[in-house]
């Protein structure tokens, strides 16, 4: 079992694919493919809220980086005026998310450096909250899924993402030639977890598998409404030196859309509060 400390502030956060602390590269389209379809459960998530729930919302977005994902809906759901906070562990990220805000007008966006262990905001302060790629940082998820479950209101939203261990396209891959394609996705062996023993995994010291997750969110006050996957593997420059895998790996996908989030390296959970 994990220790209960807090979680390293390098650890907490929303990376992304480019990272200051690494030489910029070309990233693979494969690559871009897999956070754009991730990135796309969100909006279609997010849209499902706003329709249902109206205008003048209050939304927050947990491990924000420099505010991209929240100009990018601020733009898109433009007509149901809402109000959207910010908040990340890494200040330098806010000042630049702010900046960014004034520039290019967006008074209705503010960002907020702030721990996702540690979230300071009031009681029923927001009606969704949005948090991708997150989670599996924590040393502590279970306390902040209770602060998300204070922080929102009634009825309010949770949608989050997160990798999914439990991902069953391994099955699939021949034993001989597991160490290949670990190599040229770049995942890393990972161990058998549950309850608050984290995963064995670089920098996701606290990643689960989807049903922990959901299990997780019923015993801090949620009702799961919404399971979504993402790609099944994750893209890598051997993908896209090699069109016709490229292309089977999109065909595959888009049929295990229909069937089932088990085959997928992230997933899309939709959650309301119920009390």
């Amino acid at each position: 079992m994990a220790e209960e400390t807090d979680t390293p502030i390098l650890l907490q956060g929303y990376e992304g694919i480019l990272r200051g602390d690494r030489i910029p590269r070309i990233i693979p389209w494969s690559v871009l493919r897999t956070w754009n379809k991730m990135k796309l459960n969100v909006e279609l998530m997010l849209e499902k809220e706003l329709k249902k729930r109206g205008k003048n919302l209050r939304i927050m977005d947990l491990g924000c980086e420099c505010g991209f994902d929240i100009f990018v809906f601020a733009t898109r759901f433009k007509k149901y005026t809402p109000t959207f906070v910010g908040v990340d562990i890494d200040p330098n990220k806010i000042v630049v998310a702010n900046q960014r805000a004034v520039d290019w007008e967006f008074p209705n966006c503010t960002f907020h450096a702030g721990n996702a262990e540690y979230l300071e905001f009031d009681p029923s302060s927001f009606d969704i909250i949005l948090c991708s790629e997150v989670m599996e940082h924590l040393y502590k998820p279970k306390k902040t899924l209770k602060d998300f479950h204070t922080i929102l209101k009634p009825g309010g939203c949770l949608i989050m993402t997160t990798p999914n261990p439990d991902n069953k396209m391994g099955g699939l891959v021949p034993p001989g030639f597991r160490k290949k394609w670990s190599k040229w996705t770049g995942e890393k062996g990972v161990v058998e977890a549950t309850g608050d023993e984290p995963h064995d995994y670089v920098h996701h010291i606290g990643e689960r598998g989807v049903e922990v997750w959901v299990q997780m969110l019923k015993e801090n006050g949620f009702k799961p409404l919404e399971l979504r996957r993402c790609d099944f593997i994750y893209g890598s420059e051997h993908f896209d030196r090699r069109p016709m895998l490229m292309g089977l790996s999109i065909l595959l996908d888009s049929v295990l859309d229909k069937i089932t989030y088990n085959y997928s390296w992230d997933v899309a959970i939709r959650a309301k509060r119920l009390r």
